[in-house]
């Protein structure tokens, strides 16, 4: 029987907080440095200055030592001294099993990608790059290769942050057009941009908004949550998923509509649906995920009844656009079969030797690099 997972509160010992997020970057850098190693084909040589810019001596990576001895051997490198007079290296062979990274498990193990996939969860992204590309899947959400965000990605946070403090203060004071036009001005100096894309994103932002402000100001409902974050529910003891709902507003009925905000152009109905040619679907998916994830979190105190795809960016004509769709519960079955499915797929590795067939996709170049 799927069960939401309880939270549960731990003490802290002072530096704590800290040392949680030293500890997550480690794991973030171990990751990477593994999908670097598994590239070889047949051996890896890795280096490091014995001193830094200060000339204090430099200790090797921890990540070194956690490569197994009778896989590794340390090179003596005074015959490159003339080339390399202040770098010590270190040479192993690629086995089929890890060398000791990752709490010594091999990424081709069972066992390591059940830990992950049950680390991680499954949230409705995970679910459209897996039926997009599995190997875009295990590269962005499995594993979880770090990335600087794109400036659309950037673009999509300042809005999504713009229009959740304002909708989380609209409930506690009136606040109009500037309040929501100066909190997208505050991510936006969040947000990493080059001058030229700060200024454009900006002003297309900012036009955006405004016009979105002016459409739908007389009808919001303000009885909602924002940025909901759902961290676990399980459908089994293997598969708990996860998301972050934009926002969940309440009717009077006691049913709630979960909003989801998109700043790509507006699509059709049929195009968010799936059902026009080379139309993924995936917009329409995630609302039939979120109504799942509501069904099994906190015993369905959320009985979710319409998603709403509402786009800040109007059309070429100036018009905005928000779909509002009726969530079937046969629609949430068949989603659930297929998760269930999938995760079967990712759990005994039967996506392993599979490709997504598309002639550039960088994520299968991966796979094909690896041994």
């Amino acid at each position: 029987m799927p069960r939401a997972i309880k939270k549960t509160q731990k003490k802290t010992a002072p530096g704590g907080i800290l040392r949680e997020i030293i500890m997550d970057t480690d794991n973030d850098e171990r990751r990477l440095l593994y999908v670097a190693l598994t590239r070889a084909k047949e051996s890896v040589t890795l280096t490091y200055a014995k001193e830094g810019d200060d000339h204090r001596e430099n200790l090797p990576s921890e990540f070194l030592t956690e490569i197994m001895s009778e896989q590794a051997e340390k090179i003596d490198t005074d015959v490159w001294e003339k080339a390399f007079t202040n770098d010590v290296e270190f040479k192993f062979t690629t086995p089929h099993k890890s060398p000791g990274l990752l709490e010594h498990a091999s990424i081709h193990d069972v066992t390591f990608v059940r830990e992950l996939f049950s680390a991680q969860g499954l949230s409705p992204t995970a679910l459209n790059n897996y039926l997009e590309c599995p190997w875009k899947y295990f590269y962005q959400n499995l594993i979880r290769i770090p990335s600087a965000p794109s400036k659309h990605q950037s673009y999509g946070i300042a809005v999504h942050g713009a229009l959740a403090d304002f909708f989380n203060h609209i409930k506690e004071e009136e606040v109009g057009k500037e309040y929501l036009l100066a909190s997208f001005e505050r991510w936006m100096n969040i947000a990493s941009f080059n001058p030229r894309d700060f200024t454009e994103t900006k002003e297309r932002g900012t036009k955006a908004l405004s016009g979105w402000y002016d459409t739908y100001h007389a009808l919001w409902n303000i009885r909602t949550q924002t940025e909901y974050k759902i961290k676990g529910v399980l459908l089994t003891d293997t598969i708990r998923l996860t998301g972050v709902l934009d926002k969940i507003e309440r009717a009077d009925d006691d049913t709630v509509t979960v909003v989801d905000y998109k700043t790509a152009k507006p699509k059709s109905r049929n195009e968010l649906m799936g059902l026009t040619k080379n139309a993924d679907g995936n917009y329409y998916r995630q609302l039939i995920f979120y109504k799942l994830l509501l069904k099994y979190y906190k015993e369905g105190e959320y009985r979710m009844r319409y998603g709403v795809i509402d786009f800040i960016e109007p059309d070429d004509k100036g018009i905005y656009h928000r779909e509002v769709f009726e969530i079937t519960d046969d629609e949430v079955v068949q989603l659930e079969k297929r998760i269930r499915e999938i995760a079967d797929e990712i759990l005994t590795l039967k996506f392993w030797d599979s490709r997504c067939g598309e002639k550039d996709c960088e994520f299968c170049a991966l796979r094909n690099m690896m041994r």
